[in-house]
């Protein structure tokens, strides 16, 4: 039991831990101690391990984390193509209330407060990634 708590705390503190980072190394990039395109590679490593943390807080079936590391990446791909504009803004909100339909029919209708939370705060991450990028 105390080591499934231990686990647990350290699920939770990750992400916290991932979210100072990136503050940091957008601090040490605005300052220009880190180049910008190393800043920016660092930047979407951790934002896709961050991801990777969130998905695995949230969710332990394998189905369900597939079907959101295809869609990050995916987004990620899209994103870094350069195609920012209203369109893109319509098409990932599309995509993300297919996502959160798909993941709604393997966990359930029992956990869809679980899986709006989860979609809210990857939107918001997404937003702030974005934001950041946007800010250099």
């Amino acid at each position: 039991m105390a080591v499934e708590k231990k686990q647990e705390n350290k699920k939770n503190i990750m992400p916290l831990i991932l979210i100072l980072l990136w503050g940091c190394v957008f601090l040490l990039m605005k300052s220009n101690i880190i180049k910008i395109y190393v800043g920016t590679f660092i930047l979407t490593l951790l934002y896709i391990y961050l991801n990777f943390n969130l998905i695995n807080i949230y969710f332990l079936s394998k189905r369900t984390t597939f079907k959101i590391y295809v869609f990050m990446l995916l987004d990620l791909i899209y994103f870094l193509r350069g195609s920012f504009n209203l369109f893109s803004i319509m098409i990932y909100l599309i995509s993300m209330t297919v996502l959160v339909f798909l993941i709604m029919k393997d966990e359930g209708k029992n956990e869809l407060s679980k899986i709006y939370q989860f979609a809210g705060f990857y939107t918001v991450l997404k937003v702030i990634f974005i934001l950041m990028l946007v800010f250099l």
